[in-house]
């Protein structure tokens, strides 16, 4: 089997000149894979040659509009300044801020779709009044119903507080829409929409900036489901004879029409046809092979038996993880012989220890109690921070002497004085108030500089830094005013969903990623976990208005 991206190549180093081109794929991990099979053609064919240009799809719509990508932060703050304006009595940034998540995602759908704001909103405000019609109810199910939901059921304030969010919806698109291009930022699906709309306006060539227009030919390499504006920047460098694609399209299991891997792929092949004959000698039916394991880190303890009946284990032999959370697990898992990895989804802030540690100080700030002018904390989130490894590494003697005189005096709720032996428990045990990053930056600090010179604590330590990038992040963004328990729940959020990327060289040994990496590449062996009803695929459900 030649893989994939060997055979783009391969055409291409040998049929052009491929220094005047440039490539398009779907994610950093085909692109990557792509650069090491071009440098092997270029070293077994003893000529030097410069790279050509390489580009993810996203990144070449965001070169395209010369934009940078906004933190979502900062667009939430922007979609509430625009918010409050169309409201006459608008929630606090507090409550806003967590379904305004929803209205951005709903706004980047739209955008990427090409769909109608101002028609898509008028449907959907007319729909929910329907929804709020009773005229196909009997008089009898009219009283049940308005005695059972109350004071809601009939018009008031707080009702049509409720039913204004789908009314101002439309205009408050528009309005986002134009603070973002005001102040210089932008979310993706607007980045998208924009460049589509440069080329309803202008020949292809002109859109296109400098560094760009030089370019012989844009071949678009593994591509998969397209969205309207994809769709409409592909086609436009069709007509112009300026484009070509290659789809990994030729396995005769994607091929049968009854597969639903085909539905995209064989749309994408019809309109953008392939620029060569990919794989002519054809594939060979893959040998699977189904296991029956009881539990998920069961799961994981069966790789080093796997490994042990695979010939050669390195780039060639992926494990692919549907569920993240077991990435730990199968990491633990690999025999100690296998001293090449290369993980691609980074090691999650959400499984580390230094994550649980300042879960847990949330969870102390959030049940604080004052009482006489003392302050006190609730012996559970007390215990649940001593007994966190972290804080048992980083903590100092007298810090340890403190813990067992708390330990010995067994209250239900603890005074901060006795929580204030070492430097450690000082910063820990102490109320945030509202000023939660003046509270978390010196204590981040602290646990960063203790954990230095700890072995084996080099991925804490990464932790420690990231965590401490969010709390800054949160910091800069003018107009972020928000209660501390609101602070601690958004730096949750972000922190939960980051990771460390783990250092490695990416192209040796066994490769470890998530499903959508796996786009565009090919192995001779694959093992995937969690091959379960609503795991892979996975049954997501999108909140939207």
């Amino acid at each position: 089997m030649i893989p994939f991206l060997k055979q783009v190549a391969q055409h291409y180093f040998r049929e052009s000149d491929i220094q005047t081109l440039c490539f398009v794929f779907p994610n950093r991990r085909s692109l990557a894979f792509f650069k090491k099979y071009l440098s092997e053609e270029v070293a077994a064919a003893g000529k030097a040659c410069l790279c050509p240009q390489l580009f993810t799809v996203n990144d070449f719509f965001y070169g395209i509009a010369g934009r940078t990508p906004t933190s979502n932060i900062r667009l939430l703050v922007s979609l509430y300044e625009c918010y409050k304006t169309l409201v006459p009595r608008p929630e606090p940034l507090d409550d806003f801020i967590f379904w305004g998540n929803v209205i951005l995602s709903d706004f980047n759908d739209i955008d990427k779709y090409l769909v109608d704001a101002s028609m898509l909103f008028t449907n959907v405000a007319d729909f929910r009044k329907m929804q709020d019609s009773r005229d196909y109810l009997s008089k009898t199910q009219v009283e049940a119903l308005e005695k059972f939901l109350g004071n809601f059921s009939t018009p008031g304030e707080f009702k049509d507080r409720f039913w204004g969010i789908w009314s101002v919806l439309g205009t408050l698109y528009r309005n986002f829409n134009e603070y973002l291009s005001a102040n210089g930022c932008c979310y993706e699906g607007q980045v998208y929409r924009e460049v589509a709309a440069r080329l309803s306006e202008k020949p292809v060539v002109d859109v296109l900036p400098g560094g760009l227009r030089e370019v012989g030919k844009f071949v678009f390499v593994g591509l998969n489901a397209l969205n309207e504006c994809e769709k409409k920047l592909l086609g436009k460098l069709r007509d112009a004879g300026l484009a070509e694609f290659c789809w990994d399209f030729s396995s005769t299991f994607i091929k049968d029409p009854h597969n639903k891997s085909s539905l995209f792929l064989s749309a994408n092949v019809q309109a953008f046809p392939q620029a060569f004959k990919i794989d002519p000698e054809g594939l060979e039916l893959p040998d699977f092979k189904v296991m029956s394991v009881p539990s998920s880190i069961g799961q994981a303890k069966q790789i080093p038996g796997i490994l042990s009946r695979i010939p050669a284990v390195g780039i060639n032999t992926a494990i692919v993880l549907p569920d993240e959370e077991l990435l730990i697990p199968v990491l633990n898992s690999i025999p100690a012989d296998i001293d090449k990895l290369n993980v691609t989804m980074g090691y999650p802030l959400g499984g580390s220890e230094l994550w649980a540690l300042m879960d847990q100080v949330a969870q102390l700030q959030a049940h604080i109690r004052e009482k006489d002018g003392r302050k006190f904390f609730y012996h559970k989130n007390v215990w649940a921070i001593f007994s966190n490894s972290i804080f048992k590494t980083v903590a100092s003697g007298e810090d340890a002497a403190a813990v067992e005189a708390v330990r010995k005096s067994a209250r239900y709720y603890i005074p901060q004085e006795e929580l204030c032996a070492g430097e450690l428990m000082r910063l820990i045990f102490r109320p945030a108030g509202e000023k939660v990053a003046e509270y978390l930056l010196p204590l981040v600090s602290y646990l960063a500089g203790a954990l230095k010179n700890v072995p084996d604590m080099e991925v804490e330590l990464d932790f420690a830094r990231e965590y401490y990038l969010s709390v800054g992040q949160l910091s800069s963004c003018e107009g972020f005013e928000v209660s501390g328990d609101t602070y601690f729940r958004v730096l949750g959020s972000m922190v939960r969903s980051g990771s460390v990327p783990f250092r490695g060289e990416p192209l040796e040994g066994l490769q470890i990623m998530g499903p959508l990496e796996t786009r565009a590449l090919d192995f001779e062996n694959v093992i995937v976990l969690s091959c379960n009803e609503g795991m892979f695929p996975r049954h997501n459900v999108s909140a939207s208005f």
